[in-house]
Formats: C-alpha cells, sequence, structure tokens
C-alpha cells in the first residue's frame, strides 16, 4: 500500500482545527472550543508523520484564555515556544491574558535567558529590563509590570489575529503591538502620572536619556526585528479585564491603534471621554483601522468627533454604550452624557464613507442621560447597512398637530438593510404599545411608499412574545414576514435574554 502523502493528511486534520468565532468575542474566552486542538494533540501521537503534519495546526490557533488552568496555559506555552522558536512561526490566531508572570524562581532565570535571545528593538529591550529588575526588587503588582503575554507575542512574531483581557495593560504589551520603530520609554510614559521623585522615576529618566545612544546602525535605518513588529497583524480585540466595574482609557492603549496593517479593531470596556482624549499623544496620526466595534463603550459626541476624524479608513462602525458600572468609579470624569442630536450632526459631516454604522443605547439610557435623536442620515451615502433604535433614530415626541418623520426621509437611498433595535426604556404597557404602533407605521409607510430600490431587509427587534402573534398588523405587498424567537444580549455577567424578532425580507 503506498503511503498517503502529507498533503492529503493536512487537510483531514485541518477539519480538526480550532476556530475563534467573531460571535461573542467579549466573553472573556468562555465560548472557547478547545475540544480540536485536544483531538489534533491525540492525532500527533499516532506517528512520526502524523505528528509532523499535526504540529503546524496545532500552533496555528493558540486558545489560552478562559477555563481552568489559563495561567498555567500560559506558562507551559511561554516555555515550549521558548524551547521551539519555531513552533510559534506558524501561530496566526491567538487569545490570551496579560497576567502576571508566574513568581518561581526558575521561569524568572527562564524569562532572562529569552530575552537575550529575542531581537527587538534596543528601547523595548531597555524598557523590558528596566520593569523586570524592578519587579524583582519591590516584588508587588503594578500597572508599570512586565506580563507573559509580551513574550508570547514576541514568540509569535506572524499572527494575525490577536485576542487579548488584561487588568491593567502593561506600557510593554501596549509597545509591542504598535509594530512601530519610533517608540521610547518616553512616548510610552503615562501622561497622568505627572511629577514625582520615586525610585522608579529615576530609572524611567535615565533610560530615557539612554534613547537617543542607544540605537543601532541596524535600528537608524528602520530595519526589521524577528521578534517585533507582528507584520501581519490584521485583527487586535482588547477587553478590560473586569466584566463589569471599571474600564480603560483609550490614551494608554492609543500606540495599539496606530500599527500600520491593523484592519479590525474590537475593544471591551474602553473610556473615550474627554479627560483620555485630552491625554493623547498622536492624536491627529490616522488610523490605518476599517472596522471598529466598541462594546460597553464610554462614548460621547467629541468621541464620535475624535474617531471619525482619525480613523481615515473607516467603513464600519459599531457602537454599544456600557451602563455606569463601567463609569462610576471615575469620579474625576466630567458627567457623562450623550446627546444623539450631536451625534448626528457629526455623522452627517464626517459619516460619508461609512458603509456599516450601528448604535445601541439601551443600557446606557437605563441609567445616564441621553437625550435627542439622531434625525436625517441622508448625507451618510455610502450606508448601507443600519442598526439603530427607531427613537434615537426620529423625534417621536411631538406636538398632537405634528407628524413624526418618516423613515424614509432619514435614511439613505443606498440602504440594504436596517434593524430597529429593542427600545428598553422602563415604561407601561400602554406607552410600550404606543411605541410599538410608532414604529409598525414607520416601517409600514417604508415598505410600502419607501422608493428606496436598495432596500432588502428590515427586522424590528421587541420585547419576548412567547407566541409571536400581534407583533404587526399583517404583511406587506412585494415582502415575506417572518416572526423568530432569539437569544441575545449575552455577556460574561448575564445570560442574555430572549426577544422577538420581525423581519420583512423583499420577495424577488
Amino acid at each position: 500500500m503506498r503511503p498517503v502523502p502529507d498533503e492529503i493528511w493536512h487537510q483531514i486534520f485541518s477539519h480538526h482545527q480550532c476556530v475563534l468565532v467573531e460571535d461573542k468575542w467579549w466573553m472573556y474566552g468562555a465560548q472557547v472550543d478547545r475540544s480540536p486542538m485536544e483531538t489534533l494533540t491525540s492525532i500527533a501521537l499516532v506517528s512520526k508523520q502524523f505528528y509532523r503534519v499535526a504540529l503546524p495546526l496545532i500552533y496555528q490557533t493558540l486558545l489560552l484564555e478562559g477555563g481552568d488552568s489559563e495561567t498555567t496555559r500560559h506558562e507551559h506555552l511561554t516555555r515550549t515556544l521558548a524551547a521551539g522558536p519555531n513552533l510559534g512561526l506558524h501561530t496566526r490566531t491567538i487569545t490570551l491574558d496579560d497576567a502576571d508572570l508566574p513568581p518561581t524562581f526558575a521561569f524568572g532565570l527562564m524569562i532572562q535567558k529569552l530575552l537575550k535571545s529575542l531581537e527587538l528593538p534596543t528601547t523595548l529591550r531597555k524598557h523590558i529590563e528596566t520593569r523586570l529588575e524592578e519587579y524583582a526588587r519591590y516584588n508587588y503588582y503594578s500597572s508599570r509590570y512586565v506580563g507573559v503575554a509580551v513574550f508570547i507575542l514576541a514568540l509569535t512574531p506572524r499572527v494575525r489575529l490577536v485576542d487579548c483581557s488584561y487588568h491593567g495593560i502593561s506600557p510593554s504589551l501596549i509597545w509591542m503591538m504598535s509594530g512601530r520603530s519610533d517608540m521610547t520609554e518616553q512616548l510610552m510614559q503615562d501622561p497622568e502620572k505627572g511629577d514625582s521623585d520615586t525610585e522608579e522615576d529615576r530609572i524611567d529618566e535615565e533610560t530615557r536619556k539612554d534613547d537617543a545612544v542607544n540605537l543601532s546602525a541596524h535600528e537608524m535605518a528602520g530595519a526589521s526585528f524577528a521578534n517585533y513588529g507582528l507584520p501581519d497583524l490584521e485583527e487586535l480585540r482588547l477587553r478590560t479585564g473586569d466584566c463589569t466595574d471599571n474600564s480603560t482609557y483609550i490614551h494608554s492603549i492609543e500606540a495599539a491603534l496606530l500599527h500600520p496593517n491593523l484592519k479590525v479593531l474590537r475593544l471591551l470596556g474602553i473610556n473615550w471621554l474627554q479627560k483620555s482624549l485630552r491625554l493623547l499623544k498622536w492624536p491627529d496620526e490616522p488610523c490605518s483601522v476599517q472596522l471598529l466595534e466598541l462594546k460597553e463603550n464610554l462614548i460621547e459626541a467629541s468621541s464620535l468627533r475624535h474617531i471619525l476624524s482619525r480613523f481615515t479608513s473607516l467603513r464600519t462602525l459599531l457602537i454599544h454604550l456600557a451602563d455606569c458600572r463601567r463609569y462610576m468609579y471615575d469620579t474625576d470624569e466630567i458627567e457623562w452624557e450623550v446627546y444623539l442630536n450631536e451625534f448626528g450632526s457629526i455623522l452627517r459631516e464626517l459619516g460619508q464613507d461609512l458603509v456599516e454604522f450601528s448604535l445601541h443605547t439601551t443600557s446606557f439610557e437605563s441609567d445616564g442621560i441621553c437625550e435627542g435623536h439622531l434625525g436625517s442620515l441622508r448625507e451618510m451615502r455610502s450606508l448601507r447597512h443600519l442598526k439603530v433604535i427607531y427613537t434615537d433614530l426620529v423625534n417621536t415626541r411631538v406636538e398632537p398637530s405634528e407628524q413624526v418623520s418618516k423613515l424614509v426621509d432619514v435614511l439613505p437611498p443606498s440602504l440594504e438593510t436596517l434593524h430597529l433595535h429593542w427600545d428598553e426604556r422602563h415604561c407601561g404597557q400602554e406607552y410600550y404599545k404606543r411605541r410599538c404602533g410608532f414604529v409598525n407605521q414607520g416601517v409600514t409607510e417604508l415598505l410600502e411608499h419607501g422608493h428606496m430600490p436598495n432596500l432588502r431587509q428590515v427586522s424590528i427587534e421587541r420585547y419576548y412574545n412567547e407566541t409571536m402573534e400581534g407583533e404587526f398588523d399583517g404583511p406587506i405587498g412585494g415582502w415575506d414576514m417572518t416572526v423568530e424567537n432569539v437569544h441575545l444580549w449575552a455577556t460574561y455577567s448575564s445570560s442574555g435574554c430572549m426577544r422577538t424578532i420581525v423581519t420583512f425580507t423583499r420577495s424577488y
């Protein structure tokens, strides 16, 4: 019997690869299925040929975050990649946590030896060495520390997707994610720290002075480094480690946004309010991101203006406002208020290139000040997909003698799909029915007389209706209507809830 070529086995084994799904990326690894990796590991033990073929597939997707023994997985992987650097060259997707370095003497020695072998910019190497010395001297947790994630990324230089949670993200990790050759200790310094005369500040000052003289000819020429730059990085997912309370200031992760090849950026629990925007170090430097998803973020009008001005290649913007739990501990911040009229003006001015836009304000509206409505989005001539609460889009609080704006008057002709989020603001049953009536009337007018040739689907999210009856007055000519109950809005701290979705699809 002729032996089966490696290429055939590779094709077969590839069906057992781990997959990091896009759905529910904010769940801190709770949705990750590691069983395919266990299957591949078992396959690799069958024969030398299977080991040779399966090994690259095992390391292509590394899912470290979530579940039991997370810290052990990080430590074990670091040791394995340090012992076999070629293994990390296969990695294209990785989930990890910026956890503390394991406090064992043996691991510390291994890290010191590893650092000497890594090909890094002089300034970053000096930064890491200083932080390791500082950690060893004081032996306490600090946001200035060096976590294990920076070494894992250095050992997986061809990675394309990085998915990371953190508890007080370290400057070393953000420096590594930036891929920038012009970073220095001074640029990575937190401007909030202010002036002080501690031993740590003295070390920082000495390091900054060394930055100008320690650059090698290799670096002056702008050459690349084997363990730095992440040249293939396309997608970055960053999550504030606490699943409910607290948020991360955008200025503390700003350097990661500057990676020249980054196309997709997903952020959980980030504060974009004015206090942090004023501390940005590269506020006018454009970002190459094309898709920006902001889950449980603190956003106001100035935040939206900054995003649309700076992310010049942006085509998809998905915003889910945080609730008070991610905001309440920031006592120095001016009160967080959202005025949708200002949002609408900014979108009409700067959002003409957006192809997809989503705004979900329900969580914030339950606790904070959210007033006004977006108004007409007809100036957004590239917009094809829109998700929004109906009352956030049009003003339904009008005088009896006035009419509510029609959807056709506020939607751009380019629109292909429209999803109307459920309006979760507390109200009585009669008021809820009245709001549903506004939505039903608006959708009916849009589908019957809207004259929007590109529109092919409209969906309405409603409070859970077990029978799925009575949610709409009836079918509309030229459109197929379906009603279904689906489970939505699951988070790490909440199981989510059931919703009833009414969907109209154009008949062909």
